[in-house]
């Protein structure tokens, strides 16, 4: 049971990622504070502009699977 509790939570959280996505942002999904300090300890900030631009691109650009099922 506990098995299947944990497939069934894996599976909402990946669709709601993929919701999200697809098909818009969520403004409480922002990079929290502590990665960015974290990251500045550990790699002197060089990870937050490619999380930054990762973002961007996932809440910003076409996605292919969009545009094959639209076109």
């Amino acid at each position: 049971m506990d098995l299947i509790m944990r497939l069934v939570g894996a599976i909402l959280l990946f669709s709601f990622l993929v919701f999200v996505v697809l098909f818009g942002q969520i403004p409480a999904l922002r990079i929290p504070t502590f990665l960015t300090t974290l990251d500045a300890h550990l790699t002197g900030g060089r990870l937050r502009p490619l999380m930054q631009q990762t973002g961007h691109y996932l809440m910003n650009e076409n996605h292919p699977i969009i545009l094959v099922s639209c076109g």
